[in-house]
């Protein structure tokens, strides 16, 4: 917490977009192994694939207060 009672949110997040660093389309996977599986079935990908990324820009993040919108 901050001397002036604000908490802040200091996890680090990953997210990987379409086009450039500051994109706003941002890539969404699935979260378990089942729909994982599912996904790869939907584009034929083999059960082993691993997706291969680019390239990583590393763009900085600024803490945002929790509870703001």
């Amino acid at each position: 917490m901050s001397p002036s009672g604000v908490v802040f949110d200091h996890r680090l997040v990953q997210i990987a977009v379409v086009g450039h660093a500051t994109s706003d389309h941002s890539v969404i996977l699935p979260m378990d192994a089942h729909e994982l599986d599912l996904w790869r079935k939907a584009r034929n990908l083999p059960k082993e694939a691993a997706p291969t990324a680019p390239s990583v820009t590393e763009v900085p993040v600024t803490p945002t207060p929790v509870g703001s919108s």
